[in-house]
């Protein structure tokens, strides 16, 4: 069995990485048929470790339950390896419906 260290072999670095919102049982195969939420196209820059975050279209990711990342090429290599992977937003507020009040 081999063992790959992380950063060794740029081969294995993520180059298009497509985000799936909501849509469930996303497998290997529906990947190509199915219109991603969002493309993402990393550079050598991007995988930096003091790297700027990379952002998101705001209006594509108000109402997530779920996200399938799918990484469509690398550059290059067999394998494709992350380093880490952070994901950062917050719930919305809720509509509490005892606070509706009937007006006339």
């Amino acid at each position: 069995m081999t063992e790959y260290n992380l950063g060794l072999n740029p081969e294995w670095n993520p180059t298009l990485v497509k985000l799936y919102v909501n849509r469930e049982n996303v497998g290997f195969e529906d990947a190509d048929d199915i219109d991603p939420t969002q493309e993402i196209v990393l550079t050598a820059e991007d995988l930096k470790e003091d790297a700027a975050p990379v952002l998101l279209k705001f209006v594509k990711f108000q109402r997530v339950r779920s996200i399938t990342v799918f990484v469509a090429e690398n550059a290059g290599g067999d394998v494709t390896a992350i380093g880490g992977l952070k994901l950062f937003g917050q719930p919305l507020p809720t509509t509490n419906m005892s606070e509706f009040k009937k007006t006339e």
